[in-house]
């Protein structure tokens, strides 16, 4: 999943500031969501942010209402954008709202759906 946000598998913008893309993923929805949830690792796939932290040190999982920090080096700037998880519907939808640099609002989206071979099927969609 590194690089959702670089090279969309099926990808489109449309005309109300809202950009979707999904892949297949050959592992369950269940093992999906873990990936998806555990805090230490968004940074690793998830857009170009470098790390992500929890407001709690010793949370290690998004949860309804958890806030967390995007954290990256842009050309020796370091950005934050300030999180909190808006929609938790285990093992089907995760969404956040995402305060990022420059004032700049995204609502973040994932759908995860059972394909026909036991994997997954992970829809983004960012509405800017």
């Amino acid at each position: 999943m590194h690089g959702m946000g670089d090279n969309p598998v099926n990808g489109s913008l449309s005309s109300n500031g809202t950009e979707s893309q999904s892949i297949q993923i050959d592992s369950p929805p269940e093992a999906v969501w873990q990936l998806l949830t555990t805090i230490a690792g968004i940074g690793d796939w998830y857009d170009n942010w470098d790390t992500a932290e929890h407001d709690e040190p010793e949370q290690r999982y998004l949860g309804p209402g958890v806030g967390f920090r995007l954290i990256r080096d842009h050309g020796g700037q370091i950005e934050t954008a300030r999180c909190v998880v808006s929609e938790f519907d285990q093992p089907r939808r995760l969404g956040w709202i995402e305060d990022g640099p420059h004032g700049r609002r995204v609502v973040v989206g994932f759908q995860l759906e059972v394909d026909g071979n036991g994997g997954t099927s992970l829809t983004l969609s960012k509405s800017y």
